[in-house]
This record gives structure tokens, sequence and C-alpha cells, in this order.
């Protein structure tokens, strides 16, 4: 089918045995699944009870109903949209260098504060798939956090998974577009650091990257910062190490372009040292 496609709807009819999920084509029209269950499918005069449930009809608006066997049969993913209308959105530019990021997110806060974090590499879309300079590198964000137990030192404290909202503390490397976890920053274990990964890539390995901060408060300097940080190419950062070493002081800052999606309105671009408007 050619790109992604939003879940309007799923109804279960566990007398029948169907499982059906009401489809819809983000262009509006056009190409609609013609199989069973499709606008024209027999199956809406063979089960009417169905019929009235769905409230199916049949016209050229891009929606449709497919069965879940045929959905897990043409489609390769799904995902969860977790849209938080009233959070803020920023974005910050990196590079890799083979296993080392170039900026590195310093995040202090004066209270708790829930934030997404993503990792997103450029789209291969639009490429030929023999491309292989477009391929998703195994990538992954890491956070870390002061260490309870040790004065002067940090340990990593969780990594994102498969499920943005769960993330762990096993190092999964995964193949996609973009990496993300949710993550609850407290002052207390500030300032921490959102570490962009990648792994299992030749030395000779460069890609630009975006990370983003999607947080529930405005990263404005007063209850949440954000630095950009320069760490050395054999910090412990970019392996599997549990612990190191970090003074804020000792790392210097590096100035990278940013941008601030608002509600209303164009994004906002700018560069700098801080992430601040």
């Amino acid at each position: 089918m050619g790109h992604a496609y939003s879940v309007l709807t799923v109804k279960h009819f566990p007398q029948q045995g169907f499982q059906l999920l009401k489809i819809r084509n983000p262009w509006g029209g056009g190409a609609e699944w013609s199989g069973k269950w499709g606008d024209n499918s027999e199956m809406w005069t063979q089960y009417p009870a169905i019929a009235e449930a769905c409230e199916a009809s049949a016209g050229d608006d891009g929606c449709f109903w497919m069965e879940w066997e045929d959905v897990k049969a043409y489609f390769c993913g799904g995902g969860v949209c977790m849209v938080k209308p009233t959070w803020h959105d920023y974005r910050v530019r990196g590079a890799f260098d083979g296993l080392h990021s170039n900026v590195v997110l310093e995040v202090t806060v004066t209270k708790p504060t829930k934030m997404f974090c993503v990792l997103s590499q450029p789209d291969k879309r639009g490429h030929p798939k023999n491309d292989k300079s477009v391929k998703y590198a195994p990538a992954m964000v890491s956070v870390w956090r002061k260490d309870d137990e040790k004065e002067g030192q940090y340990r990593f404290h969780l990594n994102s998974s498969g499920d943005a909202d769960a993330p762990t503390e096993a190092f999964k490397f995964q193949k996609s577009r973009d990496r993300a976890m949710l993550y609850e920053f407290t002052p207390e274990h500030g300032p921490y650091l959102v570490v962009p990964r990648v792994n299992k890539v030749k030395p000779d390995f460069k890609r630009d990257f975006v990370v983003g901060l999607i947080s529930e408060s405005p990263i404005d300097g007063a209850d949440v910062q954000v630095k950009f940080k320069n760490f050395e190419k054999d910090c412990k950062l970019f392996k599997n190490y549990p612990r190191m070493m970090y003074n804020p002081e000792e790392v210097p800052e590096i100035e990278t372009e940013f941008q601030h999606t608002p509600q209303d309105g164009a994004p906002n671009n700018k560069k700098g040292t801080t992430l601040s408007f």
C-alpha cells in the first residue's frame, strides 16, 4: 500500500469469529482495500448485523474495513501515535561519527518532568532499496543519571525499547528510523545525560540525526534546562558500560542547530549551546 494508514476503529465479533479494523488512507481517497470486508464485499450482506454495528457504507472517502488476518498479511508493521497536544516539541541536530555522537543532551529540572526522548535517522524512503548509505543503523536512546552510591559517578539508568512508554535496562538497539522512550526526570538525580547511540557500524560510519524532546513543561531555562555537550570519542557513554565518572564542568559545550514547534504557527529555528527561545 506504500505508506502509513491510520486505524480509526476496532470491532470484535466473537460469536462470528471476526476482528475488524476500520482503516483510513491519509490521502483521503484513491487506493482502498478491495478484498474481504472492503466497500463492495459480499461479507456485508452475509452478516447484516455486523454491517449495522460497523455502520458500513461504500464511498471514495479513503476509509475501509479489513479483517485482522488480512491486516497482518498486507501491512509490515504498526505502532501507537502518542499525541500530547499540550506538550512542548523541541528538536536538536547532531551527527554520528562511528559510535560517537557529537551532541549529548544534559538535562536539569527543578521539578519532576516527563519527556519523550526521540532519536530519528534520515528517512530512507525515496532512495533505491540497494542504497546501503541510507539503511537504518541499529539505534537506541539512553539516559544516564547520578549514581546514588558513589559521588561524582554516573550510571546508565534506562534505554529505549520496542515500546516508547516501557524503557528498559537492557541494551536494545533496533534498526528503525525512530527510537523513543518516555522518561521522568527528577531534580535529585540531575543533571541527566540523554545519549543518542548506534551499534555495529563501521568505523567510517557517518550519519546526521535529530533528537526530539517532547516535554510536558517548557524548556525555558527555568524549570527545565538543556545544554549540548561534546564528549570524547572513547567515552564510555558510547559503549555498553554501566558507569563512568562525570563532572559537568569538565565536558565542553557544543554549538548546534535546534528547533521549537509551537502549538500554533511555524517552527522556530536557532543555533547555540543551550536549548532556549
